[in-house]
């Protein structure tokens, strides 16, 4: 995000990895997203910093990433 210049805040993280997750919170993404491929979605649940939890890149509805 940074080496983008891009404003956190209105930045998405669509991410697998923990450190992943972790590093997007730490950058304070505006939209943190986990893809339960490796872990069950249970794992994600107890993560309060996690928006979403998908199990496909297609359960992303491509109408969130429009802007009113």
């Amino acid at each position: 995000i940074k080496t983008l210049d891009l404003e956190p805040n209105k930045c998405w993280v669509i991410e697998d990895a923990i450190s992943g997750l972790i590093a997007a919170k730490d950058a304070n993404a505006g939209k943190i997203i986990a893809i339960a491929s490796r872990e069950p979605k249970e794992f994600y649940k107890d993560l309060t910093y996690i928006d979403s939890i998908i199990t496909d890149f297609n359960q992303i509805d491509r109408k969130m990433f429009v802007e009113n």
